[in-house]
């Protein structure tokens, strides 16, 4: 099976005429799905790399509104599929959560990812979303007990996707100790594909996961590359350059 490339963007990092180029760039270097993520004011499971880059899109201007509106406008030509990745509070914003899950399918979005979605909440969000043709997307971590994986596993529709160390986010030196217990025990339970990220920085990491999981997911390490980019086509260029990296280093 294709390894999944899934990298992730904040929208509107670092300034909102660069989102679509990003999002090409993205998508043109091999990316299976990307993830946009929404910027919050409190974003309680990210590490400081996209804490500020989230601080700078919210000041920037950018809305969960917005971000709909401009991936409607541009969706149609892209081969990725589009995850949007948000804390809960902005989904419900959207018209509670039936009205959110419309505005996602009128947007082109395959799925949904919630960081701070409780056990609780879980089934009754994913069946909102579905009704829409809307997938779920969970979030597991090592310390993601059995029974939890065996609620999580009926409403899981597309992919998993599973943190490689326990913490916030942020890119790590090497892969985390340990993955392979760690994969076994979620595949036993979780008949779905399974994207690791959370800490991948290289695509030697990349590479890494990749032999184990179904998939990587990168986040930090780009937004990095954003931050040093000197212009739109500068940073188009090290982006569209590190995903083909990365495609090349999980298909080998």
């Amino acid at each position: 099976m294709k390894k999944l490339l899934v990298p992730y963007l904040t929208a509107g990092f670092p300034q909102r005429e660069w989102f679509e180029p990003i999002v090409r760039a993205m998508d043109e270097g091999g990316a299976d799905y990307i993830e946009i993520g929404v910027p919050f004011s409190d974003p309680i499971a990210d590490g400081p790399t996209i804490q500020n880059a989230s601080q700078k899109a919210l000041d920037n201007g950018t809305t969960p509104r917005w971000i709909l509106d401009e991936i409607k406008r541009f969706r149609g030509d892209l081969n990725a599929e589009l995850i949007f990745f948000s804390y809960f509070n902005p989904i419900l914003a959207l018209d509670g959560l039936e009205g959110a899950a419309k505005h996602l399918k009128d947007a082109g979005f395959h799925g949904v990812l919630v960081p701070d979605l409780s056990l609780e909440q879980a089934e009754h969000f994913a069946g909102a979303m579905a009704a829409e043709g809307v997938h779920y997307i969970p979030l597991i971590a090592p310390t993601t007990t059995e029974e939890r994986l065996k609620k999580i596993a009926p409403v899981t529709t597309s992919f998993a996707y599973g943190v490689s160390v326990t913490g916030v986010t942020g890119a790590r030196k090497g892969v985390a100790q340990g993955l392979d217990e760690y994969l076994a025990r979620v595949r036993n339970l979780l008949q779905r594909p399974f994207v690791v990220g959370f800490g991948i920085s290289t695509p030697e990491d990349a590479r890494a996961i990749a032999r184990q999981a179904d998939g990587v997911v990168v986040g930090s390490a780009l937004i990095r590359l954003m931050e040093q980019a000197e212009d739109l086509d500068d940073c188009v260029k090290r982006v569209k350059t590190f995903i083909s990296e990365l495609r090349q280093a999980i298909d080998e």
